[in-house]
């Protein structure tokens, strides 16, 4: 089961990807619990949240593509966007001091994998296993 939508560079929209981790939830029948679908959600708020403020530097005119792939035993989950990329080296595994936000490494913490790809557009994905919920 696939699920795929795009949404503009507007925070208006967080409380939307909240309720929507949930839907995938009940639909997919994967129960993923209460701590399941929080963690699911914040990394996918986070992400979003990086592209709004990062990569469209607060513009409300970008779009950001999001997937969510069911799998038997994980959630594939992806945030593209065509705004400013970044290099990652070294900004996934630690926490920023100075410049920069703690984002990317709190979804790092919440997620089993994390990878950036860049090309026509930036990608976020992120893997979260089913057995991590405990």
């Amino acid at each position: 089961m696939c699920f795929t939508f795009s949404i503009t560079s507007r925070p208006t929209y967080i409380p939307f990807l909240r309720r929507f981790i949930s839907a995938v939830d009940r639909l997919s029948g994967r129960r993923l619990g209460k701590r399941g679908v929080f963690i699911v959600s914040l990394a996918l708020v986070e992400a979003v949240n990086n592209a709004i403020v990062h990569a469209y530097k607060g513009r409300s005119d970008g779009w950001i593509d999001i997937s969510i792939k069911v799998g038997f035993k994980h959630l594939l989950i992806g945030v593209a966007e065509t705004g400013a990329g970044f290099c990652l080296k070294g900004r996934i595994r630690r926490f920023s001091k100075g410049k920069g936000g703690r984002g990317l490494p709190i979804i790092r913490a919440l997620m089993r994998d994390v990878e950036y790809r860049t090309g026509k557009k930036n990608q976020l994905i992120m893997r979260y296993c089913y057995d991590d919920k405990e």
